[in-house]
């Protein structure tokens, strides 16, 4: 008597659920808009986004779309949780953005970006917070704002740094000449 195997991992794994699917495919949408920037840096003399900002963001992008066609294909718990985790990054790494002195349309592709983010990963994390029990959900959402919030905080402070770093490589050159044009101006 021959005994007939089959894959229990397979047919137990869960496919995710439509708002689950809605999640990912804007978690790919907004992965393949964020792909060109790191190719295209700022021009000299235009304000933008430091280059490491960009490439940050195209890197996180590209991991966003490659976690999210596994979660869709496998309904893998752990490809939802790198989907979503990449997707809060690129997001944080981005909000200073819509505080900077950028042009308008700028902020809101940032502001806009930002909320389909939030839209995508309350869709992706939501099935995991319904398993969490009901008495622990007030404090696993306070985990995670708490931990957005750290993040939004650290990408404000890294992305300050950068912007602070290339102002003082473009304007300081500029500022150092013009006092020394005045100097010479006061001397004659």
């Amino acid at each position: 008597m021959s005994a007939i195997v089959t894959p229990i991992a397979a047919e137990t794994r869960q496919r995710p659920g439509t708002k689950a699917r809605i999640g990912l495919g804007l978690t790919i949408f907004m992965g393949l808009a964020s792909l060109p920037w790191g190719l295209t840096p700022t021009p000299q003399g235009e304000v933008g986004p430091p280059l490491a900002i960009l490439v940050l963001g195209t890197v996180l992008g590209l991991a966003s779309i490659i976690t999210a066609v596994w979660a869709w294909r496998t309904g893998n718990r752990l490809a939802i949780r790198l989907t979503a985790a990449s997707v809060i990054v690129n997001t944080v790494a981005g909000l200073p953005g819509i505080f900077a002195d950028i042009p308008a349309a700028l902020r809101v592709a940032t502001a806009v970006f930002t909320l389909l983010a939030v839209v995508a990963v309350g869709l992706l994390v939501r099935r995991w917070l319904a398993s969490v029990p009901r008495p622990l959900q007030s404090h696993a959402l306070r985990a995670m704002l708490t931990t957005a919030v750290a993040l939004a905080v650290f990408a404000a402070l890294v992305s300050n740094l950068l912007v602070a770093r290339a102002f003082a490589q473009t304007a300081y050159p500029a500022v150092e000449a013009a006092l020394a044009r005045a100097c010479a101006h006061d001397a004659r």
